[in-house]
């Protein structure tokens, strides 16, 4: 039996990246994010590594805070 491994899914992986690049470039801790948009530290953490699991509305939030006008959306 092969491992259960989460399958790959390139949107969320480039969402991911993008909200750590933006924190990066801010110099940004996931504290101050989640502070900024309401969000307790634990659920921030959670948006960042999986926003596929987040309601759109809660990742215009994210990306609004942090400036990012381009979110890659696509359609199922």
């Amino acid at each position: 039996n092969m491992p259960k491994t989460r399958s790959y899914n390139v949107q969320a992986e480039t969402m991911s990246r993008m909200i750590a690049v933006a924190l990066a470039e801010k110099d940004w801790t996931q504290a101050h994010l989640a502070n900024l948009c309401n969000f307790s530290e634990s659920q921030m953490s959670i948006i960042i590594k999986r926003p596929d699991r987040c309601n759109f509305s809660t990742l215009l939030i994210v990306f609004k805070k942090l400036g990012i006008k381009n979110i890659p959306i696509c359609q199922p």
